[in-house]
């Protein structure tokens, strides 16, 4: 929760409806708030309070890799 405000977009991979007032909050203070779940068990408020949903249901079984962002490494210095 400290870090939102440096990034634009938030992602939660996850459903669970506990989640729903840091998202509440996350989104007041101007941040894109991105959710991947599986749709029958996530929390509708979620989907309400997502810019965008992506259903994992979709990807299921269909062969095609779900799209993840670059490993990250700490900088060695």
């Amino acid at each position: 929760m400290t870090l939102y405000s440096r990034y634009e977009t938030v992602l939660l991979l996850s459903g669970d409806g506990d989640f729903a007032p840091a998202l509440r909050h996350i989104r007041s203070q101007g941040c894109r708030l991105e959710v991947a779940a599986y749709r029958p068990s996530t929390h509708p408020e979620l989907i309400r309070l997502a810019d965008r949903f992506v259903d994992l249901c979709a990807w299921q079984g269909t062969g095609i890799p779900v799209p993840l962002p670059a490993k990250q490494t700490e900088a060695s210095g």
